[in-house]
Order: structure tokens, then C-alpha cells, then sequence
């Protein structure tokens, strides 16, 4: 399995390229359509999703156990198909999971 490594403080703009190619269409992973840096920022083009986990927390307050457990098995899935092309994902946290309306 090869793996996917970013750079040291350098531009990762290919990485991230890389890395759509080899994601689309995945479930359980946000689409990536494009991504381009100028001189001072990276832009990314992505698929709209709602909400992430701390939106979905403060729409709904608690969840229901069932649904903890469903979403909770969607993110291992995404975090699974990252591995399977040798990504570590390195800031998982309830800001960077999206999750759609009908959770």
C-alpha cells in the first residue's frame, strides 16, 4: 500500500488533488472537487453539507442513542476508507465531521 504524506509546512495543494482522485464518489467522505492555492490562501471546493457535529448537536440537543451509534458508525466508515488509501486524517474533531440533514 503506498502511502499519502504530506509536507513539511509546504504547499499541499497536490496531496489534496491526490487524494480526491482517489476518494470520489466514496461513501462516508465528503466530496473534494478542486483545490488551488494563490500567494497567501488554499481554496477548496466541496460538497455542501449542512451541518457538522457540534451544528447538529445544538439543532437537536442530546441524541438519541441509536443515532449516536449511526453516526458514530458512518465516521469510522469515512475514517476507514481514508486508511484503505493510506491517509490519516490527523485532526478528527466534532468541527471537521459534516453530517447530512438526515441523520
Amino acid at each position: 500500500m503506498s502511502q499519502v504524506r504530506a509536507g513539511a509546512g509546504g504547499d499541499d495543494t497536490a496531496l489534496e488533488k491526490g487524494l480526491m482522485v482517489r476518494l470520489r464518489d466514496m461513501p462516508h467522505v465528503i466530496q473534494l472537487f478542486e483545490v488551488w492555492h494563490d500567494t497567501e490562501n488554499v481554496h477548496t471546493v466541496m460538497e455542501y453539507l449542512q451541518d457538522d457535529v457540534i451544528g447538529l448537536l445544538n439543532r437537536i440537543g442530546v441524541l438519541e442513542e441509536s443515532t449516536a451509534q449511526r453516526v458514530f458508525a458512518h465516521i469510522c466508515l469515512g475514517l476507514k476508507a481514508l486508511h484503505d488509501v493510506g491517509f490519516c486524517h490527523r485532526d478528527l474533531s466534532p468541527e471537521n465531521v459534516m453530517v447530512t440533514t438526515d441523520v
